[in-house]
């Protein structure tokens, strides 16, 4: 696994109220794809070194966001699925490749009833299902520029050949 295949690590902080219902938590685990599967495999030990690579050399700035983001208990899929749905301001921390962290600016994002992950700002935008894989909270989707459209995440072509396909654990 190259550095830049690492999984992208995203924080969220509520801007609305938190709804009255949870959003479906579909199991995504047969939409994954063989060659993310063998990576999400992988997550704990890529992670891990990603983790050791910006605590020793990265910007103090963005190690502190992203010790912010990572700190306490992760919630378990029934709390993440009653408090996800809404607008929210979400924030992307990627680890790895030719920087040990980037903390980019937050954007504003949504998550709907059914899953569905949507980034509503900047020119690069993702687009996706947050579900359950291995009964984790992970999300699968891709990345495209504002104003085409976006790729299906079943119709991509081998990772080798296409660099938009994200995923992670939430």
């Amino acid at each position: 696994m190259k550095k830049t295949d690492l999984a992208v690590l995203a924080t969220a902080a509520l801007l609305g109220a938190l709804p009255a219902h949870a959003i479906e938590m579909t199991d995504l685990s047969e939409a994954m794809r063989p060659d993310d599967r063998a990576r999400l495999e992988l997550f704990d030990e890529t992670a891990g070194r990603a983790l050791m690579g910006a605590l020793a050399a990265a910007d103090r700035g963005d190690v502190g966001v992203m010790v912010a983001g990572l700190a306490g208990e992760p919630l378990p899929p029934l709390g993440a699925a009653l408090m996800l749905e809404g607008d929210w301001s979400c924030r992307v921390l990627k680890l790895g490749g030719g920087l040990p962290l980037v903390a980019y600016q937050p954007f504003r994002c949504r998550v709907g009833a059914d899953g569905r992950f949507e980034k509503l700002t900047g020119s690069q935008r993702m687009l996706g299902r947050i579900g359950l894989v291995d009964g984790e909270v992970t999300y699968l989707g891709t990345a495209f520029v504002a104003g085409e459209t976006p790729p299906d995440y079943a119709d991509l072509p081998p990772a080798s050949s296409y660099r938009c396909r994200i995923w992670n654990r939430i």
